[in-house]
């Protein structure tokens, strides 16, 4: 399976669902693994060519042009491209912008494929090899592994677009007989058939998930499509998302580094991509590597806090529950505020009346407080734990709060972050834990998952 274009592709255009007066059927292309190029017959001459230009920039939209198809050429594998909005027209030629394509063996179609495979380092990362045997004796190192059917680890049933599809991943090792023995992991998504969107779903919704697990931002997939034969899986052909991330090289993990694994979160998995697919939850934005999600940055602590704040909404819709002492307190301010503004003119009592609605706005201090005492009190023993925090500390969440208006307000020109590093990673974890329990984790499993997060 290609990882890259190299050397171009080259072929046939057969079909394209875009309207483009330039372009026909039977029409060279040469896809160099970004961007496809086609043809023409005939040079433009300078009236046609500033016809297309001006036609092409008119065009305002970013939505998808459409898909372009094609034979390879010699080999007559199909092949389809999903052209954005960019363009370039030349006078024997125009290059268009590619999101995504795929490739496919010999006559098979969409609809023939029953599995999409991801592989790839970050995929070795969640999944690696665990079922090896060492030896050491009479001066020899012996390796043994076992089959990859004994080292399956079921992820559960995911909802993709309205419809079920069975997660799994496994560890394996093939042998070339040239070089030597490669050990391997892979994600498997099974499905009835595949069509393009339901294709690109399940490609956003488990790398989503993937990346949440993980921890960091810059997975990147080598995407197998698979179809069921007597004889077993056979890879009928390859799927390729052009993201801003492809070919970022993903570090492989120290041994002292832990963080949730398949085996970690199991089933769980499936609950993850279904609620991404659903938007229940969103892919934030992550560190790019597992080196540098850790280093705290004046961005990462507005989106910290930020990922906080949305996802203390979403867990607590009602907002902090006051006693009725304090409650009365809001109430009394609330009053004078809005007696006060009776006798003032109409603008001054705008404000004041605005004013009065901001009694009970609650701080970013406040709902870290809240947060850490209402959610259940085992996973909240762990949060301190791996955060190094006193969760009695009446304070909790002061530095990070002032640091956080400090930088959305300009107030200071230089912070010292380490200050607060132990409240920094009690908000990560914190996020972690919300975005479980949202999802419907139970407890018990959102505690071991926490563990096993680095």
């Amino acid at each position: 399976m290609k990882k890259r274009i190299d050397p171009p592709i080259y072929g046939v255009l057969t079909r394209f669902s875009m309207e483009n007066r330039y372009i026909q059927e039977g029409m060279h292309f040469c896809f160099d693994g970004k961007t496809l190029t086609v043809y023409f017959d005939n040079r433009l001459d300078p009236t046609q060519l500033m016809e297309a230009l001006f036609s092409d920039a008119s065009e305002t939209t970013n939505e998808i042009k459409g898909i372009v198809e094609g034979r390879v050429k010699p080999s007559d594998e199909y092949a389809a491209f999903h052209i954005s909005c960019r363009s370039v027209i030349r006078e024997h030629s125009v290059a268009l912008g590619v999101v995504a394509y795929w490739i496919l063996y010999g006559e098979v179609g969409l609809g023939d494929i029953g599995r999409m495979r991801f592989e790839g380092e970050c995929v070795d990362s969640f999944c690696p090899m665990t079922n090896l045997e060492t030896d050491i004796s009479k001066g020899r190192y012996v390796v043994t592994a076992t089959t990859c059917e004994e080292n399956v680890i079921d992820l559960g049933t995911a909802t993709i677009a309205g419809k079920s599809v069975a997660i799994s991943a496994e560890a394996f090792w093939v042998y070339d007989f040239r070089r030597n023995i490669q050990f391997k992991s892979c994600i498997s998504v099974d499905n009835d058939a595949l069509d393009y969107d339901r294709m690109k779903r399940i490609y956003i919704s488990v790398a989503s998930a993937l990346r949440f697990c993980l921890g960091r931002g810059n997975v990147d997939f080598e995407v197998s499509l698979c179809r069921d034969t007597s004889e077993g899986w056979e890879t009928a052909g390859e799927f390729t998302a052009l993201h801003g991330k492809t070919y970022v090289p993903d570090e492989y993990d120290r041994r002292d580094v832990a963080f949730v694994r398949a085996h970690n979160i199991g089933n769980h998995f499936s609950a993850l991509v279904s609620a991404f697919d659903s938007e229940m939850l969103e892919g934030k934005a992550l560190s790019e590597s597992r080196e540098d999600s850790q280093l705290i940055t004046l961005p990462k602590v507005i989106e910290l806090t930020s990922s906080f704040e949305h996802e203390f909404r979403e867990v607590f819709p009602e907002g902090i529950k006051h006693g009725v002492g304090t409650q009365r307190v809001y109430d009394r301010a609330r009053k004078a505020i809005l007696d006060a503004a009776e006798e003032l003119p109409s603008d001054s009592k705008r404000i004041l009346k605005r004013l009065s609605d901001r009694v009970e706005d609650d701080s970013l201090e406040a709902r870290i407080r809240y947060a850490c005492k209402k959610l259940p009190q085992t996973v909240c023993d762990v949060i301190f734990e791996k955060s190094s925090v006193n969760g009695k500390n009446a304070r909790l969440g002061k530095k990070i709060t002032t640091m956080r208006n400090d930088i959305a307000h300009g107030n200071k020109p230089r912070y010292d972050l380490g200050d607060i590093r132990e409240e920094y990673k009690l908000l990560i974890n914190l996020v972690f834990i919300m975005r479980l329990l949202r999802v419907g984790i139970p407890d018990g499993d959102a505690v071991r998952l926490l563990k096993a997060m680095s």
